[in-house]
């Protein structure tokens, strides 16, 4: 038998879907199935989707060059125009020279973006995974005893800081918060629910408010860390914790709260400062530039490698000739597709938490299917910090 009358927290609002106009997708990242007919015919957050633009130009560009071939076709001899091998010969050669630097190049370049990705995912991962944790401690060891009125008093604030905590980990870093000015923040903190709660009071503001402003959104997070333990703090003195004779509760809880606190500033502090430090710009326009060198110049390559080496001396008749306009212009959408797509996978992956947000519609992002979905990770911890408070609502008969 469960009694509802034992409140753990302060039965602050439960946790809701919605928030800042947006309703957050049950997981993180865009969910497929592993089979081809589920990946080929899939648009949204492929490859497809961002590098078909280039694809259609490069393959234009091979169509132009075969049908300038056409008009220009010899037929005292009955062979192509003298301009293939002069100006299209080297240009093939030094396309087959970069062709393989430059997909080694790629490779290594997604190797790089994918870390950057999986690390940033697992780091949100950890700071969601801390925050439960201090709600677990503290929520299992509330003197349920005591006064609904007292719990609340206690509960109540510090599930708000947990949350509030979270929200500004990522204020500075995903797309769909960071555009939002500090005016801005005050009026979603202050009087909108986020995630069921309105985070912050009229009094705390003040604070919050001279801590950003000496030293930004780290030094807010700074600062709920701190009410996080001075909260705590007063919770011992005012006695709202289960305790046994010999107080070896009291030492595991602080010890416990103190390494999940000093863990979640450091994987905080992580998250930010890696996000401060993108791929570098110089190897990021390196790679782009020569890519895009390859494929203006890809064209060119097999156009040439089909006249002057595959049929060199073969009279081609005028509809062989329109036949090869589109083998080779297949054989071009291949390649273009091959270097623009590894090179539209490296930039997603690049921007593991989304690129910048649409002001006229700002719960959308650019690139949106592919970055970390971060109001997923708060809404999920919102649940878990709800659940582990307020699990003295739940209590069997033979705990109580």
């Amino acid at each position: 038998m469960f009694r509802e009358d034992k409140i753990a927290a302060a039965a602050n609002p439960a946790p809701e879907k919605e928030w800042l106009n947006f309703r957050p997708p049950d997981r993180p990242t865009v969910q497929y199935e592993n089979t081809r007919f589920d990946l080929y015919f899939r648009w949204r957050g492929t490859a497809i989707k961002s590098a078909w633009p280039f694809v259609l130009a490069f393959a234009g560009v091979t169509a132009g060059i075969q049908v300038a071939i056409i008009r220009t076709w010899n037929s005292d001899c009955d062979c192509h125009p003298r301009w293939v091998d002069e100006q299209l010969g080297p240009l093939a050669k030094g396309v087959e020279a970069l062709t393989f630097v430059v997909a080694l190049l790629l490779v290594c370049f997604v190797g790089m973006a994918l870390y950057k990705h999986a690390r940033t995912y697992w780091v949100a991962r950890r700071i969601q995974g801390a925050i439960s944790n201090i709600a677990m401690a503290v929520g299992s060891s509330l003197d349920f005893a005591k006064s609904p009125q007292q719990l609340k008093s206690f509960a109540g604030p510090l599930e708000r800081y947990l949350t509030l905590a979270h929200f500004f980990c990522y204020r500075a870093l995903s797309p769909a918060l960071k555009h939002k000015g500090w005016p801005e923040m005050k009026t979603i903190c202050t009087q909108k629910q986020v995630l069921g709660l309105v985070l912050v009071e009229a009094d705390e503001w003040e604070g919050l408010d001279q801590a950003f402003r000496f030293a930004g959104s780290g030094g807010v997070v700074n600062t709920i860390l701190g009410w996080l333990s001075m909260l705590f703090d007063k919770g011992a003195a005012d006695g709202l914790f289960r305790d046994d004779i010999l107080k070896s509760r009291m030492v595991a809880l602080n010890l416990s709260f103190q390494k999940n606190i000093e863990y979640l500033r450091d994987m905080i502090d992580t998250l930010n400062y890696e996000e401060q430090f993108p791929l570098p710009l110089v190897l990021v326009q390196f790679v782009c530039i020569l890519v895009d060198l390859v494929c203006v110049f890809q064209p060119a390559a097999v156009v040439f490698e089909v006249y002057a080496l595959v049929a060199p001396g073969e009279n081609l008749s005028t509809n062989s000739q329109w036949g090869l306009l589109a083998t080779m212009t297949a054989a071009s959408m291949v390649l273009a597709y091959f270097f623009q797509g590894l090179m539209r996978v490296c930039l997603a992956l690049s921007e593991p938490l989304g690129t910048a947000a649409k002001r006229n519609s700002p719960s959308r992002m650019e690139n949106e299917e592919n970055f970390i979905e971060v109001r997923t990770f708060l809404n999920q911890t919102r649940s878990s910090t709800y659940s582990h408070l307020n699990v003295g609502r739940f209590l069997p008969e033979n705990l109580q």
